[in-house]
């Protein structure tokens, strides 16, 4: 009872009760992590390794699990990290939208199904922690290189909505300027991926429409949708401003192109955001859907079951 498996796949996690506190543990739990294969790629042997080393080299960066022993257990390589209560970002999402926070308020044909307000105002406070939280590891001259919400835990019993940032192991730490510039913005690209998911319930890139919250969204080498697509996503869900600024963040190439240079940046946008939002929800009160061509119903004279197959080509183009 004092031994549960949390994951098992390439890797093991157990939650181990730490009761006398032989692991140095600040909640009495330890995540065990453990290579599965006995004979292991030299690789998954070098990712275990690093994220001890990048969570011991952060150790005071609150946004981190201390890292608190690395050793050979029964002879497997084992890292032990201190247990982090919470859930992850991953199903914080999938459970926000499902439970129907994010309800459909359209008032009119065309104009948005909106987020309401008071939910909008928890998701824009818990984007802005995982912003900070980001920017704390970039601050430390570490890149996380392999972002995405089921690395993200969130500790929402309380209205601070804590967030630890987890699985380090392709993270970097790197001296070059330049470098360390570029791994920054792919980070910054996955927090727009991560924020968009948070505003939408859904994935961005060019796979499936449909609500699609599965493992890993967030990896290179995806194409994103359409931006008419991207855009007509978020402005059914949220006011234009939160809507252009998630858009500009997946597309921007570089920080030199986008206004927000940093994580840190990302969320003073997100804050001033919240600060206006009373203002911001009013003024946006008959935004219209962006993106897709709008057919009025019955308009067409006669046509109206062709719809469904017009609005489905139209949707199409440019994908």
């Amino acid at each position: 009872q004092n031994v549960k498996v949390v994951h098992n796949g390439t890797t093991r996690i157990y939650c181990v009760c730490d009761s006398k506190n032989a692991f140095g543990s600040c909640t009495g739990f330890v995540a065990i992590k453990s290579l599965a294969d006995e004979f292991p790629d030299e690789e998954l042997v070098t990712h275990l390794t690093n994220e001890y080393d990048i969570s011991k080299l952060l150790s005071h960066c609150s946004a981190i699990r201390a890292a608190l022993a690395e050793k050979r257990m029964d002879g497997i390589q084992t890292i032990v990290l201190d247990w982090i209560n919470g859930t992850t970002l991953q199903d914080w999402i999938y459970l926000n939208h499902k439970k129907g926070s994010s309800s459909s308020l359209t008032t009119r044909s065309n104009h948005r199904a909106a987020i309401h307000e008071s939910n909008l105002k928890i998701i824009l406070q818990l984007a802005r922690n995982i912003s900070n939280a980001l920017y704390e590891i970039h601050s430390a001259g570490v890149t996380h290189n392999s972002l995405n919400s089921q690395k993200i835990i969130i500790d929402d019993k309380d209205d601070s909505m804590m967030v630890k940032i987890i699985g380090l192991g392709s993270a970097s730490l790197l001296t070059d300027k330049n470098e360390l510039s570029v791994k920054r913005w792919k980070d910054i690209q996955h927090l727009g991926v991560i924020l968009f998911k948070m505003f939408t319930g859904q994935c961005p890139f060019r796979r499936n429409r449909d609500l699609d919250l599965t493992p890993g969204g967030e990896k290179n080498g995806k194409a994103l949708q359409s931006k008419n697509q991207l855009l007509y996503m978020l402005t059914s869900k949220v006011p234009l401003v939160v809507a252009k600024l998630v858009l500009d963040l997946m597309e921007a190439e570089t920080s030199t192109t986008h206004p927000c240079r940093s994580a840190k940046d990302v969320g003073r946008e997100l804050d001033s955001i919240t600060v206006h939002l009373e203002s911001i929800m009013s003024n946006s009160d008959e935004q219209r859907i962006c993106g897709r061509l709008q057919f009025p119903i019955g308009k067409l004279y006669g046509r109206d079951p062709h719809l469904s197959i017009l609005r489905e080509v139209c949707n199409k183009i440019g994908t």
